[in-house]
Formats: C-alpha cells, structure tokens, sequence
C-alpha cells in the first residue's frame, strides 16, 4: 500500500463551478487545474494522475481526442476519465461514454455530487484495501487488475418511477453474456427485467434503507445473462446520492459457481443493514432519517409534553478543517457528538448528525429550560467540549413544537431558519423560531406556490421608470421594472417579497427571461411604428450568470424581434461582480461585444467598488441610492459624491443618479456634472401606455408642486429695469429679485 493522496487532473477553459470542485477535491486529492489538452499529456508523462476530468467547454474534438490518447496507451490503463458535458443521452456524452470515458457529469456543475461520485467508486474499486479518510491508496492500477483477476465488473443504477441501469463496465458487460464488447456502454433498463423475480423486491428494499448509507453492503442475486439465463452474482452495493430528486447507487457485480437459490439469507442480510443503517457511520448517533423516525415515535408517546428541536451548527468548520485537516475536522465532530450524549442524558432526549458538521436535538420543554445557559455558552465557546486549543463556536436554532407539530422534518427546518437568523451574527449565537419566522416562511411558500400560475395568467407585467439628461431634462433611457398584480382581488405583491424568494429558490432566472422578452417586444413595436427609441436597462440576477445558457437564451430572443442589440442595456447589481467575478467578467465581455451597455447598479454599496472598476469593462455606473440620503445635509457625502462622478468621466464612464427625489438633491448633481438623473422627482415608474405618452412628449415638464422656492427666484443686479422685460420672457415662471449693487446681491443672498 502506497501512502500517498491521488492525483486530479481538471481540463477546463471555463471557471465557472470548476474552482468549488477543485477546491472541494482537495480536501482528499492533490489536484491540477489546467486550460491546454498538452498540459494534460505532460502532466500524464511526468507523474501518477489517477484521474483526467474534462470539462467540454471548448476545444471538443481535441478533448475527445485526449480520451482516446488515454483509453488507447496501455501506459495509462489505470488513469480514469470523467467527462462533463450536457448529461447522459445527449450527443456529447454518448460518444465520451463510447471513447471509454469512465464517468459524465452534467452541466451545471454540482460539485459536492462529483466528489462523492469519486469518493465513492475509489472505496468500491478497493474495498477495505483503501483507507479514503487516512489518505493511504494503492495504485489504480491494481484496482482495476484486481477487478478484472477477481472476475468483477462495475455499473450504476438510478431510481425514478422504477429501477433502471445507468452505466455498465466493460467487464460487467462481459460477465453479463455479452459478445465483443469493445467499451463500456450507457443501457437503460428496467433493473426489474434482470433480477430474478423472487429476488427483485428484497433488493429493492436493501436499496431503499442503505441510499444514504457511507458504508458498501454485499448481496447475493440471481440476475439473468444474455447467454446464460440467470447466474448468482455477488453484489457490492453502496448508494452515493440523492440528486435532482435521483437515487444513485454503485454496484461492483461478480459471477458464481454457486446455483442454489437464495432464500431466506438475503432477508436476513436485510434486517442487518436496515439495522446499520440507522447510525451515522462516523459518529455512531442516529442519522437523520432515524432521528426523524424516533422522534415521531417520541412524540405519540409523550403527547402531553412539549418539545424543543435544536439544530447545531459548527462555526467556520471548512476552515477548521483547512487549518487542522480533515482527521481532526473528524475528530471533532466526534466529539460533538460525544458533548450531546453527556449533555442530552435523559431518557425523552434524542440526538443526531444531519450532515457534514449540523447535528439535531430533541429535548422536552422542561429539560431544555433547565440547560438553556449550558446551550448559550456552548454556543459562545465557552464550554471546553473538544480537545483543540482553539476556540470553537456554534451557532443554535431552537423550534418549539406546537401541540398540533406531528412532523419533525418541518421542526427541523424551522429550527434551521432560526439559527440562519443568527449565522452572521458574532454577538448573538442562538436563536428560537419567531412568529414573524413563521409568517416568513408562510409568504415564501405562497409566493413559490402561484409563481407558476403567475407567469401562465399574465399577472406579471413591466413598468418603465425614465432616465432623464440633467441639463436637457429630455428622457434619455430607462429601466424595467418586474411587478405582481394578483387577478384574484388581493393586489400588488411587492417585488421586496418576491424577488429575494425568487433569488432563493432559482425562479428568478424566469422572470428575468420574461422582462427581456417584454423589452425587445416593446422596442421592436416602436420600430416598426416608426416612433422614437431610448436604451431600456434589464436587470439580471447574479443567479442568472450561474446558467451558462444565459447567453445564447438572451440573444436568442435578440435575433427573434430584430432589434439592435444597443437598445437593451444590462444592469447588473454591484454585489453580483464581487461573487463569482471571473464569471462575470467573460459573461460580461460577451455582452458588450454584442453591442449591449453594461450598467453597474448600486456602485458604491460594497467594498470593492473601485477595484471593480479597474477589473471589469463597464459602461455605466449607477450611484446607489444610500448616497442621496445623506447629500442634502453631509458635506462629506457631497465630496465623495462629486470625485466619484469625476473619476466615472475620467474613465469615460456615464453615471446614473438613482433614487433623486428633492430639487436640492437633482441640483447639485447637475451642478457636479452628474449626467443622467432617475427617481421620484422626475418619474416614477409608469405602465407601458404612460411611458410612451412622456416619451413621446420630448422635454420633461415639471409640475409646480416639485418645484420649490430656490427655483422660482432669479436675483438681477446692475439695471433694474431689464427686470419687468426678464420677467415676460421667462412667461412668469420665476420670481425675480433686483439688487443695484453687488454688495446688496451678496448680502441678500
């Protein structure tokens, strides 16, 4: 056994997903991230790689032709190749999986799934020889070797309405009776159709109670051959991930000499991994499944006590692992878990791991009271509970169950939001379930629960707020604002509701699709009639930059009403940039190689602004809003203000005011040479059919009630009797002060 980590090559132009998977990997595997297919091969012929996953980004033919490279030189046998492409079945995949390609990710990028993926076929394909969480491996090589000595082969299944095969091994394809097989093969079928019909169901079962199980669980089946009818094969069987609402699970298939039926053994086996299957493999305390299990049976039991769910969250623990490694990250979750058995000792107490470093409680009213300051200063790590000498906090969520709470999965959740309330907090680390929590939640769901509805019966729909030009006051631009009018009678939603629920949940990307498809209809309808155009801004989401089908969808609807591109401007919040700010930065590019503007909204919220400006190619700045609370009264926010418009034109940048409301606030920004102005005091936003109307109108007029004494006054000195002539000219718009000497002007003022 060789004591070293394995070796990850990634092969990918683009970042996006690929630096989380990296990073993730690293945690177990030493790996290189590189751009060129020959970076690649040198780094095959200089070291021990493991593992080639190629992202199809870019460059296709040539990464098809790396597989073949690897899958056809006897010299890398052993290294094994994942391709991430569009997902099985499409045109890319098949034929990587026909090139030998041992795994097929899917766009997008789900990096903890590929992780456990590999994770998982490293402990199939070496059994107890490998020790993942000590970081000792023999060489692939063997495994494989041993795979084929062994006469074993490997394959996946996948569980949706029924069972079905996902991926079937060279070698498992060959024990299975097949004929000339060159490769592996991606053959859906029915599992139901393979197994022997008295051994399908006890299967299945075994199935169901082990998908989240770390452990593998060897079976013996009858499944039937091309060639042989049905043979006894024993089955290494390990369940690896629930994705997309998808069981996955990994089989390690090898034939027997042994014809005797199976019986009553397999169920027997059974009851001993629905046994295990109820622990946490590391801790040895119940995982989730059978902490909600026993803590319904708790409950009927008890039904005149009341409970508190607790959900446990240790603070910082990824960078606890980073600074300590992983077998100490280990180690302490297992002494967690050991603080919770002394500290929850009643009998009616429950407790148990939910996942990597969040673990659940369940305790009765009276018992929680009595601990409550032993739980807060646990949480402020106060309670010396594991052996670093390293302060470690928590932070706590606490669900009181109500007399009617028959679900301790909804507790769970409920207790979860509470400690989320307090995760950025450094003061307050526990938290309990609050009404306005409660109602929260209510109003997320109902939002989520008629979105669909909402797009079908059109209760969404776009106002424009016009963009003025400080001096001509002629609308110059826009932008497109997504609201909600209920048809049944309830009114408006606000979109402070609904559009941070949508940014949960990913239904944004709709939406935003449905105001960029209203916009180019809109600016197309005023071509064709020949009317006058302005720039119109979209906003997108950072949500959206994640979809990198974002591009082609947005130009596709472009390219369907004909307009030119520059007549839609991308607004994008300054928050978004700082996320993923490479993935922005090419999607950005992109963009304006098009034609479109690229707006930065509310510059000046974070703290990166101005590094933002040297990095990405911008074209407008838009001030946020916070800026025009305090610029009537902050001499200091003026100044910040005024070198922030003279840098943005320094840079040839236009800026946007947004959020102007006085005649004080609109006339310093003219007077600091602000170029466009937006917000209440000009406009607020309109329905399409006023919009047209002011736009149509040319110059802004404002109305005497948004004009105030310090517009209505013209101070004239020197000849007093230019005044009356002044006066008919300006057709009694303003007052008009005389003073004859410059002196008496100054002191006036």
């Amino acid at each position: 056994m060789e004591n070293r980590r394995p070796w990850i090559v990634i092969l990918s132009d683009s970042d996006t997903g690929i630096d989380s998977l990296a990073i993730l990997l690293e945690e177990n595997y030493n790996v290189y991230q590189v751009s060129k297919v020959d970076d690649v091969k040198d780094l095959l012929a200089e070291t021990t790689v493991d593992i080639v996953i190629i992202n199809f980004d870019r460059d296709v033919e040539a990464r098809f032709g790396l597989i073949s490279f690897i899958k056809g030189n006897k010299k890398y046998f052993s290294v094994l190749v994942g391709a991430i492409t569009g997902g099985f079945g499409t045109d890319l995949s098949d034929r990587a999986i026909a090139l030998g390609s041992n795994y097929n990710f899917r766009h997008p990028i789900n990096a903890s799934r590929i992780k456990k993926q590999i994770d998982n076929d490293f402990l199939t394909f070496l059994g107890d020889t490998i020790k993942l969480r000590d970081g000792h491996f023999d060489r692939v090589t063997m495994a494989v070797k041993m795979l084929k000595a062994m006469n074993m082969g490997y394959l996946s299944l996948y569980l949706e309405d029924a069972l079905f095969t996902e991926y079937i091994g060279e070698n498992a394809l060959c024990l299975l009776g097949y004929d000339n097989v060159s490769g592996p093969l991606r053959l859906r079928r029915n599992v139901r159709d393979l197994i022997h019909p008295s051994d399908y169901d006890d299967f299945f079962d075994v199935l169901t109670s082990i998908v989240d199980s770390e452990n593998n669980h060897r079976l013996l089946l009858r499944i039937k051959t091309k060639k042989w009818g049905y043979q006894r094969f024993e089955i290494n069987v390990r369940g690896f991930e629930v994705w997309e609402g998808v069981r996955h699970f990994s089989l390690v298939i090898r034939r027997i000499d042994n014809e005797e039926p199976i019986g009553g053994d397999l169920r027997a086996e059974i009851a001993i991994f629905q046994e295990n299957a109820k622990l946490d493999i590391l801790t040895g305390i119940y995982n989730k499944q059978t902490f909600f299990l026993e803590g319904s049976k708790l409950l009927k039991a008890n039904p005149g006590t009341s409970f508190i769910v607790t959900v446990w969250d240790i603070d910082r623990f990824k960078a606890i692992n980073e600074m300590f490694g992983t077998r100490t990250g280990d180690h302490l979750i297992i002494e967690f878990a050991d603080f919770l058995k002394k500290r929850l000792y009643s009998d009616d107490c429950l407790y148990g791991r939910i996942e990597s470093d969040r673990f659940i409680s369940m305790t009765p009213l009276r018992f929680h009271e009595r601990n409550e300051e032993v739980l807060r200063k646990a949480a402020s790590g106060e309670i010396a509970w594991n052996s670093l000498d390293y302060r470690i906090y928590l932070h706590v969520g606490c669900y009181r169950l109500e007399p009617q709470d028959d679900d301790i999965a909804v507790a769970c959740d409920r207790a979860t939001m509470a400690m989320q309330s307090v995760k950025s907090s450094y003061v307050n680390r526990l938290a309990y379930f609050t009404r306005e929590m409660r109602d929260s939640l209510l109003n997320e769901q109902e939002i989520i629960r008629n979105a669909e509805s909402a797009i079908v019966d059109e209760e969404f729909f776009v106002m424009y707020q016009p963009i003025v030009d400080s001096h001509t006051r002629e609308i110059v631009s826009a932008e497109a604002l997504i609201r909600w009018r209920k048809k049944d009678g309830d009114g408006f939603i606000s979109p402070g509701r609904f559009i941070p629920t949508f940014e949960k949940n990913g239904f944004i990307s709709r939406i935003d699709l449905f105001v960029w498809e209203q916009v180019c209809r809109f600016q197309a309808e005023r071509r064709d009639a020949g009317k006058k155009t302005v720039p119109i801004s979209v906003n997108l989401s950072r949500k959206d930059f994640y979809n990198e089908n974002l591009f082609e969808e947005l130009q596709s609807i472009i390219r369907k009403y004909g307009i030119d591109p520059s007549l839609v401007k991308i607004e994008v919040t300054e928050s978004a940039y700082m996320d993923q700010p490479e993935v922005i930065m090419r999607m950005v590019e992109r963009f304006r190689e098009c034609g479109h503007q690229i707006l930065m909204d509310d510059f000046g919220s974070g703290f990166s602004s101005f590094n933002m400006l040297k990095d990405f190619a911008l074209d407008v700045l838009k001030i946020d809003m916070r800026f025009m609370e305090s610029i009537d009264t902050s001499e200091r926010a003026g100044n910040i203000l005024y070198s922030i418009i003279q840098m943005a034109k320094a840079i040839q940048m236009k800026i946007v005011a947004e959020g102007v409301e006085t005649d004080s606030q609109y006339e310093m920004l003219k007077n600091m040479d602000c170029d466009c102005i937006q917000g209440y005091y000009f406009y607020k936003p309109l329905m399409k059919e006023d919009f047209i109307s002011k736009l149509e109108a040319g110059l802004t007029e404002l109305s005497a009630s948004n004009i105030n004494i310090y517009d209505r006054i013209l101070l004239i000195t020197g000849d007093e009797g230019k005044a009356a002539e002044i006066f008919s000219i300006m057709d009694n718009q303003v007052d008009i002060h005389t003073e004859r000497l410059a002196g008496a002007a100054e002191e006036w003022l």
